[in-house]
């Protein structure tokens, strides 16, 4: 939906231009898809101000004719006698479409010349009439019109003609009328084309030969077809070749009918899956990435159980004793991710503090401490897709009292297929050597600042 420039001059009778207000307003609202979001512009009234000069009207309206929505177009003199207010009534009041056009002419909107839009909206619904319904356009061409077979619920009027038990019929009637079936009795029809005499019964008694057959448009005799079929392997001692077939049979037949390899394969597979096992069966041990990513029919052992119950993993940012979590700067760092403790097979990877999850459905929780950078706050982020996935809990460390403070994050996710992942943390404040936690420097025992702890828990 473009916008048109609308251009004019207006007069009055003896030829003074005028000053007023062009009035115009949508009759309905008119939507522009073509934008994103789209552009809708709405059934307001908005006046134009018109000053007595040449070429004194010149704005600009969204086309409307593609829409098929019209505008109100009302042109209000200035008062003659006070030259301040407006008259009474508007000099022109007409309905017409914008067209889809860089600009146009005021008067060619005018319709038909005259100050309403009678005519011209009554021509439009002819027009349209004629297009979208064929009845009223095969009424106007005259002759018969085809509608089909005939409908007892249909409206039959005169020229109308449909087909019924293989002959066609016009209705011949001035009167219209619904469920007249057509015959010779009915008045109301005139039979136009009567059904054919079904055909003969002989045949060609050509001996069956393939390639003598092949593409032939005449209809073999019985007898022709009774020394083709002598030929073939009879249903006593049938000695079969090839890839016979035969119906299968449902699960559980114990007859002397034939069994096929469908049913063979159905009837061990049901054997299989109602089996009753004693003692102390034993299966191999399944992968589990494997098998609970595909979602398969494995047999699931003692150990493939407990296993996918606790499928934990736990990575953290470890650090020998006595050294400090690093200086924050004001912004978001990544945070450091350098051990894996725990690993259930779900993180493939850990490299440049960004670990890589499986696909699947996590519940997570981790943490991280700021010391002396006023507000601050951890969130995950999901680094193949560049957003942020779950926003942890803000905290405060008072940059005055150097006292740690932690950040927490817990939540759940689910991802499609392998996705790298990082700890991001937002400072307000920056603070050299220990602004990303402070060290504790007991004995032999390493540092612990950031830590992320995974469920996998579909």
């Amino acid at each position: 939906m473009s916008l048109c420039n609308i251009k004019g001059t207006l007069q009055d009778s003896g030829g003074q231009l005028l000053a007023g207000q062009l009035w115009v307003q949508a009759d309905s609202a008119v939507v522009n898809s073509s934008t994103t979001p789209h552009t809708t512009v709405l059934p307001r009234l908005y006046k134009f101000a018109i000053a007595a000069t040449a070429s004194n009207l010149n704005i600009n309206l969204h086309e409307s004719e593609t829409a098929r929505v019209t505008y109100h177009f009302q042109f209000w003199a200035t008062n003659a006698a006070t030259e301040t207010g407006l008259d009474n009534d508007p000099l022109i009041d007409f309905h017409a479409f914008v067209p889809n056009l860089a600009s146009v002419d005021f008067s060619e909107l005018i319709p038909t010349g005259v100050s309403t839009d009678s005519l011209d909206t009554a021509i439009a619904r002819l027009a349209r009439l004629l297009t979208t319904n064929q009845q009223y356009a095969a009424a106007l061409r005259g002759g018969p019109r085809y509608l089909g077979e005939y409908n007892a619920a249909t409206h039959y009027q005169l020229d109308d003609c449909v087909s019924y038990a293989g002959s066609s019929w016009i209705w011949i009637s001035a009167t219209p009328a619904a469920g007249q079936t057509p015959a010779i009795a009915n008045s109301n029809w005139m039979q136009s084309g009567a059904k054919g005499d079904s055909g003969g019964t002989g045949g060609q008694d050509t001996a069956f030969n393939s390639a003598g057959w092949d593409g032939a448009l005449w209809a073999p005799s019985a007898n022709a077809v009774r020394d083709f079929l002598v030929t073939l392997a009879p249903l006593a001692n049938a000695a079969l070749t090839g890839n016979p077939t035969a119906p299968t049979q449902t699960v559980g037949n114990n007859t002397t009918r034939l069994a096929t390899t469908a049913f063979t394969v159905a009837e061990i597979v049901s054997r299989l899956n109602n089996a009753a096992l004693t003692g102390n069966p034993t299966t191999p041990n399944q992968d589990q990435n494997v098998a609970i990513a595909t979602n398969g029919g494995r047999v699931a052992n003692c150990k493939f159980v407990k296993d996918s119950v606790h499928r934990y993993s736990r990575i953290v940012d470890s650090k020998a004793s006595g050294t400090n979590g690093g200086s924050a700067f004001a912004g978001i760092q990544t945070r450091t991710l350098n051990s894996i403790v725990t690993n259930s097979g779900d993180v493939t990877n850990l490299s440049s503090n960004r670990f890589t999850l499986r696909a699947g459905t996590y519940r997570i929780f981790a943490s991280a401490p700021g010391i002396a950078v006023n507000a601050h706050r951890i969130f995950l982020w999901n680094a193949t897709s560049s957003t942020r996935t779950i926003d942890g809990k803000p905290s405060y460390s008072n940059s005055t009292d150097v006292v740690a403070s932690l950040s927490l994050l817990q939540g759940t996710f689910t991802i499609a297929a392998n996705t790298d992942f990082e700890i991001r943390h937002y400072c307000l404040n920056a603070f050299a050597g220990s602004g990303l936690g402070g060290a504790c420097g007991e004995a032999t025992i390493s540092e612990i600042f950031t830590e992320v702890e995974l469920w996998r828990i579909d």
